[in-house]
């Protein structure tokens, strides 16, 4: 069930664009270093996991995954599920992944759109 990787790609680029414009333009960095360090450590996890898969290995929770993916790791998640080809086919794992990056787009939309009308008062 995993989506085509054109199209993952480009649903995972306007959260990122508007982590990278306001560090840019506000000099707002902290966004970007937290999608950066935790998507660092949930594609490690990833690895990890895979590797414990194919060696019948003590697993990584998924709760765990997802939880580093909610942080901002996910778009380490999103390069684990393409390179390492891991959890890319499991239907729960993801839907679960794809409402977390809903709620990140949700997330920079709100932001975005409380920031415009603060700059621009009715």
């Amino acid at each position: 069930m995993s989506l085509p990787r054109p199209l993952a790609n480009l649903l995972a680029l306007p959260p990122l664009l508007a982590a990278g414009s306001f560090a840019l333009t506000d000099s707002l960095f902290w966004p970007l270093l937290l999608y950066f360090g935790m998507s660092v450590l949930t594609f490690a996890l990833y690895g990890w996991d895979k590797r414990q898969a194919v060696h019948h290995g003590r697993r990584t929770p998924e709760k765990l995954l997802h939880w580093l993916e909610l942080l901002g790791g996910w778009p380490g998640g999103l390069l684990g599920q393409y390179w390492l080809q891991h959890k890319s086919s499991k239907r729960s794992y993801q839907l679960m992944f794809w409402l977390i990056v809903l709620a990140h787009w949700l997330a920079w939309g709100g932001w975005i759109a409380w920031l415009w009308h603060v700059a621009h008062p009715v």
